[in-house]
């Protein structure tokens, strides 16, 4: 039986280390997403097979994210800075 793990990559230090954890026991397939930071998609795609994924999908969903969920976090008040918005909605964001 073939283990098979999918995991969303952002290239925080979290995603590396989850992808090189599942790498040992299972076929990691990478979701690179693109939200915005300052890594380019290619890089966080690079990276993940880097960290031991066997294969990567890169996704540029820099436009959802701001229009689905970084504009109405900001609009709604509940964060004086983007960056904080940013981060706090993030996790949601790609939970979905």
């Amino acid at each position: 039986m073939n283990n098979r793990v999918v995991l969303a990559f952002i290239g925080d230090p979290d995603s590396h280390a989850a992808v090189n954890q599942w790498s040992v026991s299972a076929e990691v397939i990478a979701v690179a997403l693109d939200l915005g930071g300052s890594v380019p998609l290619m890089e966080l795609r690079d990276a993940a097979l880097t960290a031991g994924a066997t294969r990567c999908h890169a996704l540029d969903l820099r436009e959802e994210f701001a229009r689905d969920a970084l504009l109405p976090a900001v609009r709604s008040g509940a964060f004086r800075d983007p960056a904080e918005a940013f981060s706090a909605v993030a996790v949601d964001f790609i939970a979905k």
